[in-house]
């Protein structure tokens, strides 16, 4: 639904997802985590920032805590969080974040991976734009 920009029954589906998993697995389960993911990004498409921001703030703080720093959907989370920042226009936030998030992914991936070139590139780019 959400591809299809039926977004409506998209976030339908995604809150009750979330509300069964969260009953049922608690709020610290690798799928309550996806679930917010989902719905944070789904809040980013229909240009509900407010709520994006507060969701994935609480997704980052408990993944965290569930799944460490150093796990992969931890660091995804933490340059979605900057990414959202930039599209704001909030340079000063997603510079931050955006630091942080490289200096996690060096210590994990290296600095040759994929990942930590496109974020040191998207810290760039927002320096170009400050």
């Amino acid at each position: 639904y959400d591809k299809q920009k039926k977004y409506g029954e998209a976030e339908s589906l995604y809150v009750e997802c979330l509300e069964i998993n969260r009953a049922v697995l608690g709020d610290m389960h690798p799928d309550i985590l996806m679930s917010m993911h989902n719905l944070a990004v789904l809040y980013v498409n229909q240009e509900r920032y407010g709520e994006a921001e507060l969701l994935r703030k609480d997704c980052l703080e408990n993944q965290r805590i569930a799944l460490g720093e150093r796990h992969p959907h931890t660091l995804s989370s933490v340059k979605s969080l900057a990414m959202l920042y930039k599209q704001l226009g909030r340079y000063g936030e997603a510079v931050t974040v955006y630091k942080e998030c490289l200096e996690m992914q060096r210590a994990v991936l290296g600095d040759r991976h994929p990942d930590t070139l496109t974020s040191r590139n998207n810290l760039a780019e927002l320096y170009v734009t400050k």
